[in-house]
């Protein structure tokens, strides 16, 4: 997937969908994230997962749920996973190592993609990277 298609399936997740951010931010945020694909009923992440991404979806809906009980639908245009990456990159900026960092930063809920769904996948090292000084 070019640039130019990831920049315009960014524009319609919510994070993005205003019009607030900058296209030379939103090319840098594109550069930095993976296209990912999940099967219906396959898990996106795991309760206990290191929470050293997050993902955004393009397409399809995903239910985050723990011991079988559905807590969320998650569907186009929404994220998960953006508390725990933030508090990841916070450590990592304060010089953490990856292996001091990630301490604690556990997922508490599973995410099941519901239908087929696309995301996009950005880790905690690329994220850094996009943050202020």
């Amino acid at each position: 997937m070019g640039e130019e298609e990831v920049m315009e399936r960014l524009k319609r997740v919510h994070l993005f969908s205003k019009g607030d951010v900058d296209e030379s931010c939103m090319a840098l945020f594109a550069r930095a994230i993976r296209f990912r694909t999940f099967k219906a009923g396959s898990l996106v992440t795991r309760v206990g997962d290191v929470g050293d991404k997050m993902f955004f979806i393009c397409k399809g809906v995903c239910n985050a749920a723990r011991e079988g009980e559905v807590l969320e639908r998650l569907e186009e245009g929404q994220c998960f996973g953006e508390v725990s990456l933030m508090r990841m990159c916070h450590r990592i900026r304060q010089g953490m190592g990856r292996a001091q960092a990630v301490e604690n930063l556990e997922r508490i809920a599973d995410v099941e993609a519901a239908t087929d769904c696309e995301l996009f996948e950005l880790k905690a090292e690329d994220a850094v990277g996009l943050m202020k000084k």
